[in-house]
């Protein structure tokens, strides 16, 4: 079984942190496919991915396209364990009902 890892545009103390990152992202770029995940083991930061359950080639070749268009420029890559997977939250719709 190959090793899967993750390319990571932003981490953060709070969810609203993190959906308010994923947001701004994606007014930058539509065509971004980005999740949030919870805190993971000992960690108290909240992630936002842009590239999950990936080869490191494809990990690395999206933390780079992060840094070469100027998304994120401290984007990096990490191994994704197992757990981490399911961790990944749906986010609230960013939309209000207007009365």
């Amino acid at each position: 079984r190959k090793r899967k890892f993750v390319s990571i545009v932003g981490s953060f103390k709070t969810q609203r942190g993190a959906e308010r990152h994923k947001r701004d992202l994606l007014r930058k770029d539509k065509t971004l496919t980005l999740d949030v995940f919870l805190p993971y083991r000992r960690s108290k930061y909240w992630i936002v991915a842009n590239a999950v359950d990936v080869t490191l080639d494809k990990a690395r070749e999206e933390a780079s396209y992060a840094r070469r268009n100027r998304l994120q420029h401290d984007s990096y890559v990490l191994f994704l364990p197992n757990a981490v997977k399911s961790r990944r939250i749906v986010a609230r719709s960013e939309t209000r009902d207007k009365r």
